[in-house]
């Protein structure tokens, strides 16, 4: 539909079919409930963005096809909020809160902005990398958490994330105080994290994971001046190990699984804590402590 709506009723999507809205401006105040199937916003362009009163319900599916802008006004519901836009495009989730939104989001391409964690609401998960069968589909999502905050929302993670200017930015990156990613406030992570495949997860300056990371497949941290730290509460059992840059600070024992690790570059600094693993390997880079920890140990193919 290339039109504008407008009037005081509302707009009901019903049967299992998509229906795409194409163009912004849309002035009806009644509100959206979609029941089921999916409505596709935009395709590939600026993409429109419906009035305030959205209702996802649980058959229904929201598919942001944006390039570029701001994505939704409020909205609530139990069912799918997909994000597929161009690969390289970055969305921003409008920072109004959502407490009523407790479905799940899927970031298929491009990248989702988050600039105020209440914006999210309370989703069942949080799915990133082509993990969900949703129009649009592909391996290089993002969710870029960009405010010093804290997101306690489950996440499952596929894949190296968005690019920008030729660098993977990860399928999940962690900045701070938004605009210039201030060291002294950083993004926080604490919410569980699962690979649903091989994964990355990069920082600006500063990013903080607090959430235990599980599944089976390799975590791949890091990149040219980033600085991630890991301090989760409980051990991390992800499968194996590979920094490609920057600095992954582990500030407990609980940091890194006991899987395979490979260090192609960077800097992994064990703080005083004593580690495990199955086998080491890479290119280059660097394993070390830190002045002012105790010492540590490394232990290698037990």
């Amino acid at each position: 539909y290339s039109g504008l709506l407008s009037g005081p009723g509302s707009l009901t999507k019903v049967g299992t079919n998509t229906v795409t809205i194409f163009n912004g401006g849309h002035t009806f105040t009644g509100g959206t409930v979609v029941s089921n199937g999916v409505v596709q916003l935009g395709n590939n362009n600026t993409g429109p963005v419906l009035p305030a009163g959205l209702v996802i319900a649980s058959g229904g599916t929201v598919n942001n096809q944006f390039n570029g802008g701001t994505a939704l006004n409020q909205f609530s519901g139990t069912g799918t909020n997909a994000f597929g836009g161009a690969l390289n495009n970055s969305v921003i989730l409008s920072s109004v809160a959502n407490p009523g939104f407790t479905g799940t989001y899927a970031i298929l391409g491009g990248r989702l902005q988050v600039t105020n964690v209440a914006s999210l609401g309370n989703p069942s998960m949080i799915y990133v990398g082509g993990l969900t069968p949703v129009a649009g589909s592909s391996t290089n999502g993002q969710l870029w958490a960009n405010v010093a905050d804290v997101f306690n929302q489950s996440i499952t993670i596929n894949g190296i994330g968005a690019t920008t200017d030729g660098t993977p930015f990860g399928a999940i990156r962690l900045n701070g105080t938004t605009g210039n990613n201030n060291s002294a406030n950083p993004a926080i992570w604490a919410g569980p994290i699962t690979l649903g495949g091989n994964a990355r997860i990069n920082s600006g300056n500063n990013g903080l994971i607090l959430g235990q990371i599980s599944g089976t497949y390799q975590l791949e941290m890091g990149n040219n001046g980033s600085v991630l730290s890991l301090q989760p509460a409980a051990a991390n059992t992800y499968g194996s190990t590979l920094i490609s840059g920057g600095t992954i600070n582990a500030l407990n024992a609980n940091a890194l699984s006991t899987g395979a690790l490979t260090v192609n570059a960077g800097v992994l600094a064990l703080c005083g804590n004593n580690f495990s693993f199955a086998n080491l390997s890479g290119v280059g880079g660097t394993i070390g402590n830190v002045v002012g920890f105790a010492p540590a140990t490394l232990t290698v193919g037990t």
